[in-house]
């Protein structure tokens, strides 16, 4: 069986690959071949440092990947030429460790780490020929990401008159109302509008994905605002995020928290937490990172009819 993994920063992608591996899969890590391509001394890092400069380099000679941070995701052209430069040897590896498997080893499936989500990418034709013909199991597949990740569907979600029109009932659009914040797309049409009401609002790629190139409006610069409008994005009304104190090296430290579930053909698998700061959930955070979740009973309280929550104490 050969499987790739994918998904978003902390999603459990290592956690997997070591049991595959405990199991005695064959295995090829795309981030280590990611850091092999701009490795000391590589083609790569040449590649690299002749577009973006020497500032992405530390003292010893390996790549600073903070501050190639800091130059691609506050420019999108500068994200692709990193990508055109990195990825082609990402894939050279992967086509390499699949040229040394014994001839004839089927695909049973592919768990996918590709972010071409829609499989569009000619270099990703085969795989998504095997999908289309049930060759293989693909997850997430391109049919799975149009429905629950475009974030297009967003304004569809969030549009209670149309949903009305279509039937859909009272109960979910209530649900619907009070879970997905208004939703629109930026358009040349209504850029001005959307400028004039940026502070309030949240700026994503339609197709983006692990918080790459999305915006704070009360962030922005002419320039960045510039690419918005010419690229595909949605505006999204800005919602704070919950907040949580917790202790780090002794000090109460106020910190964001956001709640992911995690579902399986419409059901709830597992809840987990992110505490963060700055702008979008990471994993650098002192005192940061995944919190345990608990769902808490509720109890009626006598002689009112209200449903309180048991109290209990969590920490992260």
């Amino acid at each position: 069986m050969r499987v790739a993994l994918t998904g978003g920063i902390a999603t459990g992608k290592s956690v997997v690959g070591r049991a595959l591996r405990q199991e005695g899969v064959a295995t090829v890590d795309a981030d280590e071949l990611a850091r092999e391509a701009v490795a000391p001394g590589s083609p790569g890092l040449a590649a690299v440092v002749a577009r973006f400069g020497a500032g992405v380099t530390k003292a010893d000679g390996t790549l600073d990947r903070a501050a190639l941070a800091a130059l691609v995701f506050a420019d999108a052209a500068a994200r692709a030429d990193l990508e055109r430069l990195v990825h082609p040897r990402v894939r050279a590896g992967i086509n390499g460790f699949l040229a040394a498997l014994p001839p004839g080893t089927p695909v049973d499936m592919v768990y996918n780490r590709l972010t071409d989500f829609d499989l569009s990418d000619p270099t990703h034709t085969a795989l998504r020929e095997a999908y289309a013909t049930g060759a293989t199991v693909l997850t997430p597949n391109p049919r799975t990401h149009a429905l629950a990740a475009h974030k297009r569907n967003l304004i569809t979600l969030g549009d209670d008159a149309q949903l009305a029109a279509w039937g859909v009932p009272e109960d979910d659009r209530a649900v619907l109302r009070s879970t997905i914040p208004h939703t629109t797309s930026v358009r040349p049409d209504t850029a001005d509008a959307l400028w004039a009401a940026r502070r309030t609002l949240f700026f994503k790629p339609v197709a983006g994905y692990g918080a790459k190139a999305a915006y704070r409006g009360d962030k922005l610069t002419k320039r960045v605002w510039a690419e918005i409008v010419a690229g595909d994005f949605i505006a999204q009304e800005l919602v704070p995020p919950s907040e949580r104190m917790v202790e780090v090296d002794g000090a109460p430290t106020l910190l964001k928290l956001d709640v992911r579930a995690y579902t399986y053909q419409g059901h709830i698998q597992l809840l987990a937490a992110r505490t963060y700061s700055g702008q979008t959930t990471n994993m650098r955070t002192p005192g940061g990172g995944f919190c345990p979740v608990l769902v808490l009973p509720r109890v009626p309280v006598a002689d009112t009819g209200l449903q309180l929550p048991v109290k209990m104490d969590c920490t992260c």
